[in-house]
């Protein structure tokens, strides 16, 4: 028989309310509680409370019989367990393990493990068990867990399950080997209203709880162009958008899809904040319209020109339809060789329109953008240009006088701009 020596320490030192030793499972893990003597020491607290809930699974399962070494109670600073062992270390009995959940309070640390179902099984029919223990030892190390057993079941699932302020698990739940009497509930379930109720347990029959837990409630302000679309989000609302108000729904994500036969349809999932106003604009882009050009020549260029100066190019070969936006309002067609053929559009979004482009020889114009005529910038208004060419030929002839060297007088009227203070001279225009 080896004996090897491992950090391991296993004290009966348990606050008030904890289920030392519980032993619980759902349909895929089974879940080991433990607990730590008090300490200042978070780090020796914490591989204390694993080590204790380790040993509760070793000795179920595989029957490894972990007991505490004299020099352990006489000197608490060396922590060492001698552990009978026939075949492996512990490390091989562990595959799997996670810690699903460790709290501390009052210097006293819990923890929450637990192993996969499936290897425990896959070890069991894999690697023999130590011989060294009878059923009688085991039934010994295992009667400190309680008697009462609790079943517990929510909807919707995966709720986790506090008992005293302490995670055991997750919903659907069976805990076993736990202290009779009074003991708190707690489920919790994220985007869900927490459920807290006081519970007897006892010996014999399990105690079977089962509870719905209400979601969390939040608000969705939907901003939806054009408000025709059709806006649909699952078991909420399915209507046109200019009949949307608040909403008033469950927190968490949300699918929602607009869509309207003129426009793009979209899909967003959305995330509905507990107990606050979620809001979200929703902009359709418009489906294309389709062009064919009709023309006496091909190739040529077609420009298109948009309300905005937005622009776009592009080469058209034959008569094939084109997939234009349809926020263009002019197109011109150019080729060389040829006039220029302008062209004002209506197009309608998913709207077929036929247009006819017939060449006449002459010159081809360069294509820049046609709306600049009509911009209302100052810099783009030709009587702008003119009037400074004008103030630059006047301003010469005045400076040109005062350079000569005579005196020069200009009549003005009696708003004339102020006068430069620079110390440089100055000279009055009036531009009518």
């Amino acid at each position: 028989m080896t004996l090897t020596f491992l950090s391991l320490l296993i004290l009966s030192q348990v606050s008030d309310g904890w289920q030392e030793n519980a032993r619980m499972e759902d349909e895929v893990n089974f879940f080991y509680t433990g607990v730590s003597s008090p300490s200042d020491n978070e780090r020796r607290a914490r591989d204390e409370a694993i080590n204790q809930a380790r040993s509760a699974f070793l000795i179920e399962h595989f029957g490894l019989h972990l007991r505490i070494d004299e020099r352990v109670i006489s000197n608490l600073d060396q922590q060492a367990v001698t552990q009978d062992l026939s075949i492996r270390t512990p490390e091989h009995y562990l595959v799997g393990e996670k810690i699903e959940s460790i709290k501390r309070r009052k210097n006293i640390t819990y923890v929450l493990l637990s192993y996969p179902k499936s290897e425990v099984e896959k070890q069991k029919r894999n690697i023999k068990v130590s011989p060294q223990l009878s059923p009688k030892t085991l039934k010994s190390e295992t009667s400190r867990s309680g008697s009462a057993e609790l079943i517990i079941t929510t909807e919707p699932e995966s709720a986790l399950v506090y008992l005293n302020g302490v995670p055991i698990g997750t919903t659907p739940l069976h805990a076993r080997g736990l202290q009779p009497g009074a003991a708190d509930l707690e489920l919790a379930l994220p985007l869900h209203k927490a459920v807290k109720r006081e519970i007897i347990l006892a010996d014999g029959a399990p105690l079977k709880v089962k509870e719905r837990i209400a979601p969390e409630i939040g608000r969705l302000s939907l901003d939806v162009e054009p408000r025709s679309a059709h806006v649909e989000i699952k078991d909420v609302f399915n209507d046109a958008a200019s009949e949307l108000a608040s909403l008033k729904l469950k927190a968490g994500e949300h699918r929602i899809r607009v869509s309207h036969p003129d426009f793009e349809s979209i899909e967003q999932t959305i995330f509905v904040s507990p107990g606050s106003d979620t809001y979200r604009r929703i902009e359709l882009k418009p489906k294309p319209a389709k062009i064919s050009f009709i023309s006496n020549k091909y190739p040529f260029k077609a420009n298109f020109i948009g309300k905005e100066d937005e622009a776009h190019s592009i080469e058209i070969e034959n008569n094939e339809p084109q997939l234009i936006e349809p926020m263009f309002e002019k197109v011109i067609a150019r080729k060389d060789g040829f006039e220029n053929v302008d062209v004002d559009l209506n197009l309608k979004p998913n709207v077929s329109t036929g247009i006819q482009i017939t060449f006449i020889p002459g010159e081809s114009k360069t294509i820049g953008n046609s709306r600049s005529r009509e911009s209302g910038s100052i810099f783009r208004n030709p009587w702008f240009w003119g009037g400074l060419v004008a103030a630059g030929i006047l301003t010469g002839v005045l400076v040109g006088g005062v350079g000569g060297g005579g005196k020069s007088s200009t009549s003005s009227d009696t708003s004339s701009p102020p006068q430069n203070d620079s110390g440089s001279g100055g000279v009055k225009i009036n531009i009518k």
